[in-house]
């Protein structure tokens, strides 16, 4: 967003500028951007992948469409302007692609809609961040919602191992009870996490009383007890996994580690180099440090002051292994509903009797064509949930 504010207005002056809202605020309801972002849509959603003919329309191994990562609208009316700038562009993605799963990547703070939630955020200005998860979800063009949880940024970093643990738990459990009413009923996918590694990050903002491997484990187990009881979590992606050369931006990386077994080359194969921006390739045709390899292999990464700076991992770390677990345990909980739904006469209404009570994760048949396995947990959380559309003849 601040990029179509700063290729429409320039560099704002804050001190002679009279706006009262947070200039990032100006994108949602500009004419120009909201013009040259819709172009911009436009152009992705009606791509034909060169490779295969197929257009992205029908492309099954497109998801969906996510229409913003982590937007806030800061200031008098933010609520309300977010809210209906979620719900027109929702209806703009779905006229150029009725295929395909929409969404928005909230962080999934609580706001006015529903006051008795906002004790669940992680801080107290949470609630005027503009995001109101429950009002934004509503919109019945948006199929499913989306939370993110990153405790290193949320709350404060001398907090205890067992507040942040019960901060995981609290936040899962209540968006998830949240979505699994009537006010919502839609899938919920948590589409991030993170938790900073306090061994190895050296840079700021890492809760230092809860390992990694700790988090990830009280993260993935609460989500898996909630999706094996049935409800509406259907999916959850840790932010974020890289091959060993990517450099740890953020803290937040899990890098894969060394193979134990090299595989049987297939062909000539070298090792992929990293991208450095111009700027930085410059700096390091030059002799200078912006980005450039560190002796025994290692990676000096960008923002160095505070990112990690360590050589990359030579075996998976405990919170990989975690994550491929509960990958499996998934796998085998959407098969075995996936089994229970084809069989004969489930989740439909047989000829004079009642409908059977909805499936959870269920892999009920959609309209929607992208996704694979995880668009069939999300399109089965209650039988056919509001969005999903008929099922097809």
């Amino acid at each position: 967003m601040p990029a179509y504010v700063r290729w429409r207005h320039g560099i704002l002056d804050r001190t002679q500028h009279d706006y009262q809202r947070h200039p990032t605020s100006l994108f949602y309801d500009d004419p120009q951007c909201q013009a040259v972002f819709r172009r911009a849509v436009a152009t992705v959603i009606g791509r034909v992948n060169s490779l295969t003919g197929v257009p992205y329309v029908r492309e099954p191994a497109i998801l969906g469409w996510e229409l913003a990562n982590e937007p806030r609208c800061e200031g008098p009316g933010g609520d309300q302007l977010l809210q209906k700038w979620v719900a027109s562009t929702a209806d703009f993605v779905r006229e150029l692609d009725p295929n395909h799963l929409v969404t928005v990547g909230l962080e999934g703070f609580y706001g006015p809609s529903t006051p008795e939630l906002r004790a669940h955020n992680p801080y107290e200005s949470a609630s005027r961040h503009g995001a109101d998860f429950a009002a934004i979800f509503a919109h019945p063009s948006l199929d499913f919602a989306c939370i993110h949880l990153y405790p290193d940024q949320w709350s404060p970093l001398d907090s205890s191992a067992e507040q942040l643990a019960s901060f995981i738990r609290s936040w899962i459990t209540s968006h998830t009870m949240l979505c699994a009413g009537a006010k919502l009923r839609k899938p919920l996918v948590l589409s991030e996490f993170g938790k900073r590694n306090p061994n190895s990050y050296h840079g700021r903002d890492c809760a230092c009383n809860l390992e990694r491997e700790a988090a990830f484990r009280e993260v993935l187990d609460c989500c898996r007890g909630l999706a094996t009881k049935g409800g509406p979590l259907a999916g959850v992606c840790a932010w974020m996994l890289a091959a060993r050369q990517y450099p740890d931006y953020d803290g937040y990386t899990l890098q894969l580690g060394q193979p134990a077994v090299a595989p049987e080359p297939t062909g000539p194969v070298q090792e992929p180099e990293l991208e450095l921006e111009p700027a930085a390739a410059a700096a390091a045709a030059e002799g200078c440090e912006a980005c450039v390899s560190t002796p025994g292999g290692g990676v000096r990464p960008f923002g160095g002051d505070t990112a990690a700076q360590y050589p990359p991992q030579q075996v998976e770390e405990h919170a990989v292994q975690l994550l491929r677990q509960y990958g499996e345990a998934m796998a085998r909980l959407c098969a075995g509903v996936a089994e229970e739904v084809a069989a004969p006469g489930n989740g439909r209404k047989e000829e004079g009797g009642a409908a059977p009570a909805p499936l959870s994760l269920s892999a009920a048949p959609t309209r929607r064509e992208g996704g694979g396995l995880l668009r069939t947990m999300l399109c089965g959380c209650f039988g056919r949930p509001a969005g999903c559309g008929p099922a097809p003849a």
